[in-house]
């Protein structure tokens, strides 16, 4: 692109020349703020201007310069780019080698004459993108199989990490031999990261919705839509879920080793302390996985080591309950997956389960690799993942099995003392999880927690839904959206504004005293309240709008 003086003719590679020539040598003066051509003046200029700017006359109209050499701009074409196959490139190179002119061949079959020279000449390869860019390091099957298992994660509800990304490279990058010169330690960078998204647009990189019990968006409409979203996952398998004993649910507790909230007697206003040899926040981490008929897999028990001390590596009650160490002393990738190829198959196996099994746990990361993906697609094993934040409604673990579970542990620890002679430590964990796990009545818990989670028999009108939490917003809306009488309407209205301005032990107070139809027994000055309270209840009652207020079995178990 050139760009030409409009006075000398004089022809200039930048814009930039050709503005300082324009300034320099055909005007004598020249203001900024304007950016116009002026007449000369008759005042006398220091410099001398050069003989070509006296030759030339000067424009009678003021011109800018920037509009000038806009006009003077040619406009830049759009790049072209032919998009071509790998069977067109073949053609070609067969036409030429059969005689055809190379600029033919490239004319007829839409290929650029210096790509198919290149070609042809020995010093490309035949293979073609069908597109621009470079050749993928790993090949196209590898970053195939990567696809694929995001897409099979994401429909059972595990979200992949980049990091995850990271660990499954390396893993094909082992299994099929490929080196990449510049990956270091088989671990590609955040740069191939955003390429491999490019090459597959039906990936995309999202920031997961972060969600709590609180937060109000476990409704019943999602979770009836998680189950029948399940069947259609499960496809062909669906009959499993049929069978008790090939339904399993995995998850992993903590186990506090001090003593704690021991009730003791004591003198008024004497502090009570119990000394113990333990930290108060030092847990022992344990993995769980039982099945709908009630039985419990070999555990895994993890300790928070660098390198296995021989004092942990034996204290295991039983040969098949699973010891294993990680820096942090939680359950990682590695360690889970260790665990279901080495001790829970073998278990499965060994307990004549037909395969497949589909177990239910949470989406925890640490629950995700590709080496386990493809292990569990070889073995028959189906990882379902819960839908978040709803282990209370749907973990048969958490709904039945750890609560009675930790009532034991309490106890046992506080007898572990008396009977062994010394406080319990970490490494008599297992010993004393696996008198409680043997205990009869625990499988009765599971089988109830598979009954009460709607996981065994598969079906979710056995869930009890009044768990659901739901924000003030929506119960307001429910409860003004129903048609009642106006004044029963407000009396609910006012007694629910008044039991949450109660203190909760307080209320705990109202209701067992009401329950009893007993005289108020507590603070003098809380009786007046309690009276007005109560008269709020019987207002309510006398509508039949709710029920006599009892105490729930969360109430009840406190």
């Amino acid at each position: 692109m050139e760009y030409i003086c409009p006075f000398c003719d004089q022809s200039f590679a930048r814009k930039v020349m050709l503005s300082s020539h324009l300034k320099r040598s055909h005007i004598k003066k020249w203001t900024p703020s304007s950016e116009k051509f002026q007449e000369p003046s008759n005042e006398v200029q220091e410099k001398p201007q050069s003989p070509r700017s006296e030759q030339v006359e000067q424009p009678k109209k003021p011109i800018k310069i920037v509009n000038f050499i806009q006009k003077t701009m040619k406009p830049r074409k759009p790049l072209k780019r032919l998009v071509y196959s790998r069977k067109k490139i073949v053609d070609a190179f067969d036409a030429v080698k059969g005689g055809m002119p190379i600029l033919r061949a490239a004319r007829e079959y839409g290929i650029p004459r210096s790509t198919l020279q290149y070609k042809v000449s020995g010093k490309g390869n035949l293979n073609t993108l069908g597109r621009g860019g470079y050749y993928s390091a790993l090949g196209d099957e590898i970053e195939h199989k990567l696809v694929n298992w995001i897409m099979q994660c994401a429909n059972f509800g595990f979200p992949v990490s980049k990091k995850a990304i990271y660990s499954g490279v390396g893993t094909l990058m082992k299994e099929t031999n490929v080196q990449v010169k510049y990956f270091k330690d088989n671990r590609p960078s955040s740069r191939w990261i955003y390429s491999f998204l490019r090459r597959h647009p039906e990936v995309r990189q999202k920031k997961t919705e972060y969600g709590n019990k609180a937060s109000g968006k476990i409704t019943e409409p999602k979770i009836r839509a998680w189950f029948s979203q399940i069947e259609n996952q499960l496809g062909e398998n669906v009959y499993v879920l049929k069978e008790s004993q090939r339904v399993f649910n995995m998850d992993e507790t903590e186990f506090n080793l001090s003593l704690q909230g021991e009730v003791v007697f004591a003198p008024v206003n004497h502090h009570a302390f119990n000394e113990s040899e333990q930290s108060d926040k030092e847990t022992q981490t344990t993995l769980f996985a039982v099945n709908a008929a009630g039985d419990f897999a070999p555990p895994l028990t993890v300790f928070k080591y660098e390198r296995m001390p021989q004092q942990a590596a034996t204290c295991a009650p039983t040969a098949d309950w699973s010891i294993s160490k990680t820096d942090s002393g939680w359950i990682t990738s590695e360690s889970f997956f260790d665990y279901i190829s080495n001790v829970f198959l073998p278990w499965v196996k060994k307990q004549n389960i037909k395969l497949p099994i589909i177990v239910f746990l949470d989406g925890h990361k640490s629950r995700l690799s590709l080496s386990l993906s493809k292990f569990c697609d070889e073995e028959g094993i189906i990882l379902v993942a819960i839908y978040p934040n709803s282990k209370h409604i749907l973990q048969p673990l958490n709904v039945a099995v750890f609560k009675p579970m930790k009532d034991n542990w309490k106890r046992i620890k506080k007898t572990w003392k008396d009977e062994c002679g010394h406080e319990m430590n970490k490494f008599d964990v297992p010993a004393a999880l696996h008198m409680i796990i043997s205990d009869q009545s625990t499988r009765g818990n599971i089988i109830s927690g598979f009954r009460a989670c709607g996981i065994s028999p598969y079906n979710a009108e056995a869930i009890d839904y009044k768990k659901v939490i739901k924000n003030r917003k929506e119960e307001e809306e429910e409860l003004l959206s129903t048609e009642i009488d106006p004044k029963v309407n407000d009396a609910v209205l006012f007694l629910r504004m008044l039991e949450d301005r109660i203190d909760v032990s307080t209320l705990k107070q109202f209701k067992m005293t009401r329950i009893k139809n007993t005289q108020w027994k507590g603070e003098t000055e809380l009786k007046s309240f309690f009276e007005f309270w109560n008269d709020s209840v019987s207002q309510a009652e006398n509508r039949r709008l709710m029920p006599s207020p009892v105490l729930s079995s969360e109430s009840e178990s406190d």
